[in-house]
């Protein structure tokens, strides 16, 4: 009697862990679904795998994760999370990121090239060396990040923000920046060869060397500007 009580008991105990592990697994798929958080850096060979152009990530939760080197060319991504992300050499061209969020996220190199950033937050966000050429940032915000020689060339910026940017040696050459806030923001050498700036707010902007050949500058405001 005690040796059946006994086998039956261990039936049970490996019933249990069975049940226990399937669930664990459910939890933690390898599939980048929309909302993931807390990516282990061991699935990311799984992840990187599964990303492609067309591949709706919608709302995707990534704040905070170590993204560096992944590739999400041609990725939906409207309104995901990538605040205080790393994101060094990371590729995002022709991404649509509409509304998403960057604030304080990091890295050089980062490729946004003709991607959809409309309304995206960037707020604190340290992309140096990072590309934006041709990329739709109208209403963007870039308040307070630092921006050392990225690439702007032919973007559009309608109303962007870059107020208190960190913008030495970046590069608009014939961005559309109409209405845009460069209030406080350093422009030391920035070249904005052929931009449009009509409108734009150059308050208290530091821009010594900063290069305007052919530049639009109707309606400027110059408040304060150290030029």
């Amino acid at each position: 009697m005690k040796l059946f009580r006994v086998i039956c008991a261990l039936i049970v105990a490996t019933f249990a862990t069975l049940i226990f592990a399937t669930a664990a697994d459910a939890g933690t798929g390898d599939d980048p679904v929309p909302g993931q958080i807390g990516l282990r850096r061991d699935k990311f060979p799984i992840f990187a795998r599964e990303l492609r152009p067309g591949l709706d990530l919608w709302k995707a939760n990534f704040f905070g994760q170590e993204l560096e080197g992944l590739n999400f060319d041609g990725v939906y991504l409207a309104d995901a999370d990538f605040g205080s992300a790393k994101l060094g050499r990371a590729s995002f061209r022709g991404a649509n990121l509409w509304g998403a969020n960057f604030c304080d996220a990091s890295g050089a190199t980062v490729d946004m090239t003709g991607a959809n950033l409309r309304g995206a937050k960037l707020v604190n966000a340290g992309l140096f060396w990072s590309k934006f050429a041709g990329a739709k940032l109208g209403r963007a915000d870039f308040s307070g990040a630092r921006l050392l020689a990225a690439d702007f060339t032919k973007a559009e910026l309608p109303l962007a923000k870059f107020v208190g940017a960190e913008l030495q040696s970046a590069d608009f050459s014939e961005a559309k920046l109409p209405k845009s806030d460069f209030t406080r923001a350093n422009l030391l050498t920035t070249n904005f060869t052929k931009a449009d700036m009509t409108d734009a707010r150059l308050w208290g902007v530091a821009a010594h060397q900063a290069i305007w050949t052919e530049t639009i500058l109707t309606g400027v405001q110059w408040n304060s500007s150290h030029l």
